[in-house]
């Protein structure tokens, strides 16, 4: 089967369409929800779940067309049964091919969706609403064999017909579907091209002109509000459409494709896309992008505050009703103050406050009013994209409301950090010359445009984190285009790794992707290469395509131009560790001239020192040839004694600076000196030094943790009576005695040492105090033994030493295996270890105590030992897992199956594919024998 089918040319645009068609390559699920942009969301027809699903209805329907058993066929088997009448070849095509037919069998029925009450009432009472009327529109329904197989598998995927669309999504890509949302698929009209009156009657502007079509207001001015609307409407979108050519659509969806591929290859966690062709009704090409739908994908529409002039940030919400929360001091006592409830226009409506010990009680609007929002701290990778949004200069890059990028789950979370900072939509990168790049410091400040229409908007969000952080966009540039060397950045990744940041430390080390450096520009090359081909083999479309390669050759420069220009910027820091990045960002913020922790407007607690561009005292470190250091000020106002008395405040410091030529310095500095020198000045000791009001670490973690305890569920309290008392055990031990011998031979032991190892040694029985259970499952150990013994399966596995046999258990011990494990994000040793039990099973466990990430990582591992070593229908048991650790192996296990699913060669299918309970397997077995009876 040819690979990226989902990437086929697309047939002509068509509104004739309904779920379960074949659209390319591609099965119809909707229309695009979001946007105005037309287009569609749509599976590859290649999906791993639709596809097993259609194979296991083929079983049964050809069974049933053999072998009937009712007089009465669903639609279903008689549309199978016509099928086969009419095409007696469909038996000698392939399983693959057969598929692929049903797949695009068609069948449209048109219907007209019936008006209702609350339509009704929008008509009459509502002034902005009538975009959502489907009253008497048509539609249609495939009642061919690809729409009644569509239908069945989304109630197989419990796609219920009232699911929010991206719920409805979400339920597909979870049954082992890839989702993707097609983008700039607009129909020719008046030689351009542009959404229709529908998707135009979505936005702002279209809400506000439906104002004139209310029936009491087209009554009331008799008639002239609904003749204004209608020509209003129709000189807008022909405006629109004028001003969208084809080739400039085109070109458009061209450059967004590849500027997000650009941003993914410099570092930044963004979306999946891909450019497909298309064909306009009048031959033109069409060029549309196929955007890979994340499951989970939020963006940040509002969730910003803090500035009157788009210089906001992103501030902390709640899960529930998605508006921000704040705090404020209550009878000297500060509290979380969050909204309980919301109305139609998202305003609160309810409000609770939480004590710092986590205790909830009723809050007043007035309280929350004058409570401060909390800057997020949430969000991973802020910092990190900065450099990103400055080198394409997409001034709308952030949105107005924060519409134009998002967040995804991190799972599970790292620290604080819960959500991933995530690229979407750089529909408007690259569009010339980039006009800050030559403002922009080595602080990551610049001079923003104060035309409204040139503003960067809302760029702010990336730039409450410290120095360190920013600085990771420039240390993977560097990196791409060789200007680290491996020891420079053998230091950096070792720094980011001691301070926890295994995530960026994992990243850096990998990058450039392959090696490759400059593969950006690379990229770029190629794609200038392809349309240039396509000009020379389409005379007809030569000048169109020409013009696609002439604006990525722009786009080749632009981005040559300002890499060069950010490099020379950051020319001296980046070949500095975070460390002494720490000292230099620590030194700016106490000897700035102005220094705040509040948010422009002053609205929102930064968790960060801001320093506004003018009031920057610029600090240097220089690296001599000799390996020291010069420690300079580059002042160019000659504060000396300003800034003398705010280097009071870090005597150490102070201590080590002399005066040359107008300008504090500290020469010949050693690598140890510095780094001294930057664990003296933190940003806490800055805040308390200028008297400014601080949100350490501390303070952010307690605001976390009281938000965790007012959202715990409530223990149910126990029921008076006497408790059950455990079964009897032999006082010695902490292990259960067992049932009855083994059935597993015994595995040949290692001579015992005269000395004893340790609990964990190999010479000696594991306690199983000393290991927590993940699941059991039927299984034989020799067969795990081979399997583990395969060094492909050891790389797989990330499998860090040799698989030893050991016991489990002091009284009665049991033959096992201990598996060592490396986990790479956290560079940690796991043990894990598969062991026999009394009742034939094979058990799972990890070594007791270990970290949730490395819990996490064991966990998966076991689930992929277990399933490659299982038969069809298996059940795995985890109903003896401690209870705080189910969760984890449940997410590690529905992990492991969507990966062992999207295998083209899976031993199973989804009906197949062993099952996950939190039931002991004898009492299920009792349960279905009671059944029976």
């Amino acid at each position: 089967m040819p690979k990226d089918r989902h990437l086929t040319q697309l047939p002509v645009k068509s509104f004739k369409v309904a779920p379960g068609d074949v659209i390319g390559g591609f099965v119809y699920v909707m229309d695009k929800p979001l946007g105005i942009e037309e287009g569609m969301v749509g599976i590859s027809v290649d999906s791993p779940g639709y596809r097993n699903f259609i194979k296991n209805q083929m079983v049964a329907l050809q069974a049933e067309h053999d072998a009937p058993s009712s007089l009465n066929l669903t639609p279903l088997q008689a549309c199978y049964n016509k099928i086969r009448q009419e095409n007696p070849d469909f038996a000698n095509l392939a399983e693959d091919k057969q598929i692929d037919f049903l797949m695009a069998h068609q069948n449209h029925v048109k219907k007209r969706h019936g008006a209702s009450l609350k339509e009704m009432q929008k008509v009459f009472f509502s002034f902005g609403k009538y975009h959502e009327l489907k009253g008497l529109q048509s539609y249609y329904v495939n009642e061919g064999m690809g729409g009644l197989l569509f239908e069945q598998y989304k109630k197989e995927c419990k796609v219920e017909p009232g699911d929010h669309f991206a719920a409805h999504i979400k339920k597909l890509c979870d049954n082992n579907n890839q989702a993707y949302m097609i983008k700039q698929d607009g129909e020719l009209v008046m030689g351009g091209t542009g959404p229709g009156t529908q998707k135009i009657l979505k936005t702002n502007t279209g809400k506000k002109l439906q104002r004139l079509a209310n029936p009491f207001v087209v009554l009331a001015t008799g008639g002239l509000s609904g003749i204004a609307f209608g020509v209003a409407l129709a000189l807008w979108r022909r405006h629109y459409i004028k001003n969208n050519s084809t080739t400039s659509v085109n070109s458009d969806a061209i450059v967004e494709s590849l500027s997000t591929k650009l941003a993914a290859i410099r570092g930044m966690d963004v979306q999946g896309i891909d450019t497909i062709q298309g064909t306009y009704q009048n031959g033109a090409p069409k060029v549309v992008t196929a955007v890979s739908w994340r499951p989970g994908c939020l963006d940040l529409s509002n969730k910003l505050a803090g500035g009157s002039n788009f210089d906001s940030v992103i501030v902390s919400w709640d899960g529930k009703s998605k508006l921000p929360h704040k705090v404020a001091l209550i009878d000297g006592v500060e509290y979380t103050i969050r909204a309980t409830g919301k109305d139609k226009n998202d305003k609160p409506t309810g409000f609770e406050k939480i004590s710092p010990e986590g205790k909830v009680s009723p809050a007043t609007r007035k309280e929350y009013e004058k409570g401060h929002y909390v800057s997020n701290d949430n969000i991973r990778g802020l910092g990190e994209s900065l450099l990103s949004f400055l080198a394409m200069a997409d001034n709308d890059g952030m949105g107005k409301v924060g519409q134009n990028k998002a967040i995804i789950p991190i799972d599970p979370p790292d620290g604080n950090y819960t959500q991933q900072f995530f690229g979407i939509d750089f529909g408007k990168a690259y569009k010339g010359p980039n006009p800050i790049v030559g403002t922009l410091k080595d602080d990551f400040s610049f001079d923003n445009p104060q035309d409204f229409r040139k503003r960067f908007v809302n760029y702010s969000a990336l730039y409450d984190n410290p120095l360190r952080e920013k600085m990771k966009g420039v240390y993977l540039l560097a990196a791409l285009r060789g200007k680290l060397d491996d020891d420079e950045k053998a230091k950096i990744i070792d720094e980011y790794r001691k301070s926890n940041d295994h995530a960026f430390a994992d990243k850096l080390q990998a990058h450039p992707k392959d090696g490759v450096k400059n593969g950006d520009l690379e990229l770029i090359e190629t794609q200038i290469a392809e349309y240039y081909k396509l000009a020379a083999e389409n005379p007809k479309q030569k000048k169109e395509y020409e013009e696609y390669a002439k604006r990525l050759t722009g786009i080749l420069k632009i981005a040559n131009d300002t890499d060069e220009s950010i490099l020379k910027t950051f020319e001296k820091r980046m070949h500095l560790t975070p460390t002494q990045i720490d000292l230099l960002d620590n030194l700016e913020k106490l000897t700035a001239n102005n220094a705040h922790t509040l948010s422009p407007d002053g609205t929102v607690k930064l968790n960060h020192i801001r320093v506004e561009n003018g009031d920057r005292i610029p600090w240097q470190l220089n690296k001599n040839d000799d390996g020291t250091f010069d420690l300079v000020c580059e002042d160019d106002n000659r504060q000396l004694n300003v800034i003398r008395d705010r280097l009071k405040k870090a005597p150490e410091i102070l201590a080590q600076l002399t005066e040359e030529n107008g300008k504090f310095c500290a020469k010949n500095l050693t690598t140890d000196q510095v780094n001294q020198l930057s664990q003296q000045i933190n940003e806490e000791k800055v805040a308390n030094a200028r008297g400014l009001a601080y949100r350490t670490q501390e303070t952010r973690n307690n605001f976390h943790e009281r938000l965790r305890q007012a959202d715990k569920p409530k223990e149910d309290k126990p029921k008076k009576g006497k408790a059950k008392q455990p079964d009897v055990v032999p006082k010695a031990f902490d292990e259960e005695p067992s049932v009855g011998p083994s059935v597993e031979p015994s595995l040949p032991q290692p001579e015992r040492s005269r000395s004893m190892t340790s609990q964990f040694g190999l010479n000696s029985s594991v306690p199983s105090s000393q290991i927590e259970q993940a699941l059991t499952a039927e299984g034989n150990l020799k067969k795990v033994q081979h399997f583990l013994a395969k060094e492909e399966n050891k790389a797989a596995l990330n499998i860090s030493g040799p698989i030893q046999p050991t016991k489990i258990g002091s009284f009665n011990p049991q033959d096992a295996v201990v598996v060592p494990l490396k986990n790479a994000k956290t560079d940690t040793q796991v043990k894990a270890y598969v062991s026999t039990t009394s009742t034939n099973d094979l058990q799972y466990s990890v070594q007791k105590d270990c970290t949730e990430k490395d819990f996490y990582f064991a966990a998966k591992a076991l689930c992929r030992i277990a399933i490659q070593n299982a038969k069809p229908n298996a059940i795995f048991d985890f109903s003896m897992a401690p209870p705080e650790k189910k969760e984890a192996i449940s997410k590690a296990f529905e992990s492991v199956k969507k990966e062992e699913l999207s295998k083209p060669h899976s031993r199973f299918d989804e009906q197949t594919f062993p099952k996950l309970i939190d039931t002991p397997k004898v009492k299920a077995e009792n349960q279905v024998s009671v059944q029976r009876r």
